[in-house]
């Protein structure tokens, strides 16, 4: 809850992309999964309401396009920057 009530982090970043409108953010993405300390590494959480996060899970390809998916391979691999 915290992190969501961030200024950087309040609004969804896939609407942001995709349309340029503010929608809040109710969720954490792990934009490179939540395997062991994927869990907790906050640089790679993308703050997401629940359609955007819908969004990302249907449209893989667009959404490594825009950077809110890590590159297809390195899911729940060890962590490296973006």
């Amino acid at each position: 809850k915290h992190w969501l009530s961030l200024p950087e982090n309040r609004w969804c970043r896939v609407y942001w992309l995709l349309q340029g409108r503010r929608v809040p953010a109710c969720q954490c993405h792990h934009y490179q999964g939540r395997r062991g300390m994927l869990l907790l590494y906050e640089p790679f959480w993308i703050p997401v309401s629940l359609a955007g996060h819908r969004w990302i899970d249907e449209h893989r390809d667009k959404a490594r396009e825009l950077g809110l998916l890590c590159p297809l391979g390195r899911y729940n691999s060890p962590v490296r920057d973006p």
